[in-house]
């Protein structure tokens, strides 16, 4: 049976890293999961917020680590732990997860959505009048079709449909939940973003407070002036492209590997190199990024934290270069969080 292993690196001043300790770690470390010597099911998605972290395995099963001071880890109700050192298994069966900065966000099978944590400006989908909620609540919606995609920022959520539909809640006053919005979605709603196109083949990621779609081309929404200000005169080849956001910037890779960066650079952000291979792994956090390259893991950008590495000198915060942060054969995915860094790897 194959074992896996989940490591983690960077900021940890509430146990976000999951590795009982409350240290920040510019060294790999091993995550714990309570009730675990082994873990014999694969991690399928990683999801970051502030300071809290949700990990969703193939079995349905998520399991939390990191600030519970408002609940967003979903599992004591009861006001007891502020924060959980190592990861804890949130109850019930689980599709897809998310988080955004003090809030989180799970689908179930049955495309219900439920929610936790604190959202005082729409973040939790619930309304005007619940802002604070520590058990995991159904949203009230019904969507038309089944739910494809969800991802959060730290004050919106998006959710795409099979149908090519969106539905979004949280801070929309910058546009990134589409035209014609107040500046706060307190319930899920239909987005509207003013494109006269088929989505469905459409895919899409979050900034800070901004949101991109894209297909053979995209399209930016929500008010990024240095993205949108490199728009016009970025090249790259249109076809099959995947695009990685962090919190101010994003990251375009054609079909050919070409890799064009638009947006904040003022801590390294980005990615020190013109182009990836089919076979490199690659991924964004809130301002540093991880790819694989062969047997080995790299880092770039702010890395304040521990999350790019061992700093060579305590004032050189920033990682322009790709830093290695670990090596293994057995390598099988990354992901980034705000200021944390994640290898998964099966034996």
């Amino acid at each position: 049976m194959s074992q896996y292993k989940v490591l983690s690196c960077g900021s940890n001043g509430l146990g976000q890293l999951g590795i009982g300790s409350d240290d920040d770690q510019d060294t790999v470390q091993e995550c714990k999961f309570e009730g675990f010597n082994e873990i014999s099911m694969k991690p399928v998605s990683i999801a970051c917020g502030g300071n809290h972290t949700l990990i969703l395995f193939e079995s349905g099963q998520v399991f939390a680590s990191g600030d519970n001071t408002y609940g967003q880890c979903g599992v004591d109700v009861d006001n007891s732990r502020s924060k959980y050192l190592s990861f804890v298994k949130i109850p019930g069966s689980w599709v897809q997860i998310s988080c955004g900065w003090e809030f989180s966000v799970l689908v179930n099978s049955r495309n219900e959505v439920f929610v936790c944590g604190n959202g005082l400006k729409g973040e939790l989908g619930l309304g005007k009048k619940t802002t604070s909620i520590r058990e995991p609540t159904k949203v009230d919606i019904n969507f038309p079709s089944k739910i494809k995609a969800i991802k959060s920022a730290l004050n919106h959520t998006v959710i795409q449909l099979t149908n090519g539909e969106f539905y979004g809640w949280g801070v929309s006053r910058k546009g990134q939940l589409g035209v014609d919005r107040e500046k706060i979605t307190w319930v899920p709603a239909q987005i509207n973003w003013g494109l006269n196109l088929n989505l469905e083949q459409y895919k899409f990621v979050l900034g800070r407070d901004f949101t991109v779609l894209y297909n053979d081309e995209f399209h930016l929404f929500g008010t990024q002036n240095k993205i949108s200000d490199m728009i016009e005169s970025c090249t790259y080849s249109k076809r099959q492209l995947s695009i990685w956001s962090m919190w101010s910037s994003i990251h375009i890779i054609d079909a050919d590997g070409k890799v064009v960066f638009l947006g904040n650079n003022s801590h390294g952000q980005k990615f020190p190199s013109t182009c990836v291979s089919n076979s490199q792994l690659f991924c964004t956090g809130s301002e540093h990024g991880l790819t694989k390259l062969e047997n080995k893991v790299y880092a770039w950008g702010w890395g304040e934290h521990g999350n790019c590495g061992v700093l060579k000198k305590e004032d050189e915060v920033v990682f322009s270069n790709l830093n290695e942060i670990y090596q293994n054969d057995n390598i099988i995915d990354l992901a980034c969080g705000c200021a944390t860094s994640w290898i998964i790897t099966k034996n």
